[in-house]
């Protein structure tokens, strides 16, 4: 009955027993049953022996133990598959009580710088661990111990028995190791992707960074900058071209743009790619704008982004007119004093000659008062070419003091004579002094200029 296997075995253990040497026969063995069928049984004897002490009966129990015997070896096996999973685990995973390594697979041994987990199992746990994390560690242990579920994964810092720091992602469970509470964990080395998060952190603060000074530089440059997006949508606009938005379109961010001033949008994005820059017109404010696509590819216009760049030209115009305007004047003034020149050679005779004829002898009253006229108002003439002249030659006005009174007298007896009799002229004045600080020629032109304006104003007289 007794399975083959089993034979030598059992009958080594009944003969100690029949010699005395154990006081009774127990045994674990298998039968196997007229159907062939195997089971396992633990079988139970005890001797009665003669007075001279030789076994002459024997009375066994058996008893059939083959589901325990099943379900031993289930459980070796499933213990067998489980160790071999934590053997062949890439993760590491370690058991402790809070205070020693009690147990750590291949993985967790190198995880922790070590050839084999005989390095680190009986080891205090505390000695792997930085003292930056072991604050955190004991309160996690605590709380598993305590029979706490469900604790979420959090980052320690071990330390390697080579001396360096690794950061890992920790996940912890309570675990009845062999009857006794203790703590299992997995770890897994995220030092790697902690050294590509902080990359990745200093790679996009160098991207703020950049963006930010783009802006900056965005919002100092003179020139208007707009992000058209789909359809002619400002996304992006600076200050510049905020303001010129404003002038041009009565638009700002968000809006859909169809004109810019007089010109239409579809226009100015169709000549985007190499076009030249447009001149734009809205009230007195002149503008050139121009357009270039975001991408290099060609796109689109409804699907594509576009740069406009807006520049207020008025002031830069303006300044241009004046300098024209200048070049022109200066041109003129270089003629007139080429001019004036020859006229100061004929005043210069007329003023000579008139001199002259005055004093001729016995000339009549009413002669000499006309030469008198003609000299004065020659050298009246030859104070404008002088005029003419300094105007040709920026020269600075001759202040000097002077007798207002007196030079206004001697306009008024100039003006009577050659305004028309119907215009009549008085002159009041008191008889304080009047100097003041001018060019006389200046201010005999003003006051010419003033009574001949008064004559064409009066046409009746007055």
């Amino acid at each position: 009955m007794t399975h083959p296997d089993d034979r030598d075995r059992d009958w080594e253990v009944f003969a100690a027993a029949a010699r005395g040497e154990t006081p009774n026969h127990s045994n674990e063995k298998r039968y196997v049953r007229k159907d062939g069928s195997v089971i396992w049984v633990r079988l139970s004897a005890a001797f009665v022996r003669n007075a001279a002490g030789q076994p002459i009966l024997t009375v066994a129990v058996c008893e059939d133990i083959t589901e325990r015997k099943a379900a031993e070896a289930a459980q070796r096996a499933s213990e067998e598959r489980y160790r071999s999973l934590l053997e062949r685990a890439p993760i590491g995973i370690a058991v402790h009580d809070g205070e020693r390594v009690l147990f750590v697979n291949p993985a967790g041994a190198n995880l922790l710088g070590a050839e084999s987990p005989a390095q680190i199992v009986g080891k205090s746990i505390i000695q792997f661990v930085h003292p930056d994390s072991r604050q955190m560690m004991a309160e996690r242990v605590r709380r598993a111990l305590n029979g706490e579920q469900n604790l979420p994964p959090v980052e320690y810092i071990f330390a390697r028995l080579d001396g360096r720091s690794i950061d890992v992602e920790v996940t912890s469970a309570a675990l009845n190791f062999y009857g006794k509470p203790t703590v299992q964990l997995t770890a897994r080395d995220i030092t790697e992707r902690k050294r590509a998060e902080a990359e990745r952190a200093q790679f996009v603060a160098q991207m703020q960074a950049q963006a930010q000074q783009i802006s900056q530089i965005l919002d100092t440059v003179p020139e208007g900058v707009l992000l058209l997006g789909e359809e002619g949508r400002v996304l992006l606009a600076n200050p510049t071209g905020l303001r010129d938005l404003r002038v041009l379109a009565d638009a700002s961010v968000g809006d859909r743009l169809t004109h810019l001033g007089d010109l239409a949008i579809a226009q100015l994005l169709a000549a985007a790619h190499g076009g030249p820059w447009h001149e734009l017109h809205a009230g007195h404010q002149t503008f050139e704008v121009i357009a270039r696509p975001l991408a290099l590819a060609q796109t689109e216009q409804s699907g594509g982004r576009w740069v406009v760049v807006i520049d207020n030209v008025t002031r830069d115009r303006n300044l241009r007119a004046e300098l024209q305007q200048q070049e022109r004047l200066a041109a003129v003034g270089q003629l007139a004093a080429g001019i004036a020149h020859d006229f100061n050679n004929i005043l210069a005779i007329i003023t000579l000659q008139g001199a002259m004829a005055i004093q001729t002898p016995y000339l009549p009253a009413r002669v000499a008062e006309r030469l008198t006229v003609i000299t004065e108002q020659a050298e009246h003439a030859t104070r404008l070419v002088q005029q003419i002249l300094d105007f040709s030659r920026r020269a600075v006005l001759e202040r000097r003091p002077l007798d207002l009174a007196a030079l206004l007298r001697a306009q008024v007896d100039l003006l009577a004579r050659t305004l028309p009799e119907y215009i009549e002229i008085t002159l009041e004045c008191g008889t304080d002094d009047y100097v003041v600080l001018a060019d006389a020629t200046r201010i005999q032109q003003m006051v010419m200029n003033l009574a001949v304006n008064a004559r064409d104003a009066m046409p009746s007289g007055g």
